[in-house]
């Protein structure tokens, strides 16, 4: 049921998930005080046997708990992404 939910963009949209960078772009994330943007690229399909984000391979739960993590938490997050697997059908850079 959740995953039927993830293929509709606007469940993201809901969660504050997606970026306002257009489809296709790369959310650029500097550090801005203690704000992060997110690594969202307006992707937003989870693979089903990663269960990562085709897009900013993030997992449903780091997508949600986004807005709610402490700054040092974002920046563990931004380092360890370059360092996954990708998902099957990655969209990202």
């Amino acid at each position: 049921m959740l995953l039927e939910h993830m293929r509709n963009p606007l469940f993201f949209r809901r969660l504050g998930a997606v970026s306002t960078h257009g489809p296709g772009r790369k959310a650029p994330f500097a550090e801005e005080g203690s704000l992060m943007k997110s690594p969202c690229i307006n992707v937003c399909r989870i693979d089903p046997a990663s269960g990562l984000c085709r897009g900013c391979k993030r997992t449903v739960e780091e997508i949600t708990r986004w807005t709610l993590m402490t700054p040092a938490e974002r920046r563990t997050l931004m380092k360890a992404l370059p360092d996954r697997p990708n998902p099957e059908g990655y969209l990202g850079k």
